[in-house]
């Protein structure tokens, strides 16, 4: 199990850096994308920060799944980029490109990663928490002292 997580974790953030990488250095090709992800993609680069921004995020993420390091911050923080990797894909751009199997194996990769780690987010998913240790915490509706 662990060989395989590894393998998944590195893979996903192997297929992560052309993506970055190009956010920031290159300029996608018109050619590649349907009326409508040409419309997103454009909008995104015509800000001058988001489309680099998600360029800056694929890396780091990228990086922290190839070293092991910060890996269920990597996976949480992929989680949306992961979701909005199918949103665009079957709603805005509904073309069949390159760019759909590197895609689909993001997305699975990131959800096997996000089963993997599910012990390590289930605090993140409750619905109450007690208070940390040596803090003090006041009644609803009274002063603290």
């Amino acid at each position: 199990m662990r060989r395989a997580t590894t393998i998944v974790r590195v893979i996903t953030g192997l297929l992560l850096v052309p993506t970055g990488v190009s956010k920031l250095a290159g300029t996608p090709q018109r050619d590649q994308w349907g009326d409508g992800g040409w419309q997103l993609i454009t909008a995104l680069r015509e800000t001058d920060y988001l489309w680099q921004a998600m360029g800056v995020m694929e890396l780091l993420i990228a990086a922290a799944l190839i070293s092991g390091r910060f890996v269920p911050l990597a996976v949480a923080a992929l989680a949306p980029l992961a979701v909005n990797l199918i949103g665009f894909h079957t709603i805005v751009d509904r073309t069949l490109n390159a760019a759909v199997p590197p895609a689909i194996l993001v997305v699975a990769g990131t959800a096997y990663l996000l089963w993997t780690y599910r012990r390590t987010y289930a605090p993140l998913l409750q619905a109450r928490t007690p208070a940390p240790a040596g803090t003090t915490t006041a009644a609803p509706g009274s002063q603290a002292r």
